[in-house]
């Protein structure tokens, strides 16, 4: 460490899988496969159960491949991806929202 201070550290990071989208759910409206996140129980389209799960289990397998850290970086775009950025980034704040409450550990 330049001048003896090693209470300095360098944290870097390798992508996971490439420099786009993880295998995570993707709200954008190019997709055919887009549906947006419902965490409404009662609803018939209910999905954050679904979603939940998927991420949790992708992430828990992104986490055990790294070493020494508690910090993971999720790379949430691509290439031209957001053609409706609002409403993809209002799905994904739904399910962190979700996720938080329903798993808060």
């Amino acid at each position: 460490m330049p001048n003896g201070d090693s209470s300095k550290k360098i944290f870097t990071h390798k992508m996971w899988d490439r420099y786009g989208w993880t295998p995570l759910p993707q709200f954008d409206i190019r997709l055919t496969t887009n549906q947006p996140f419902i965490a409404n129980k009662k609803s018939m389209s209910f999905n954050g159960e679904l979603f939940g799960e998927w991420f949790i289990g992708n992430m828990t397998n992104m986490t055990e491949a790294y070493r020494s850290t508690n910090h993971v970086f999720l790379q949430w775009g691509d290439d031209f991806a957001y053609i409706n950025g609002f409403g993809d980034f209002t799905n994904l704040d739904k399910m962190i929202k979700y996720i938080n409450n329903r798993y808060p550990d």
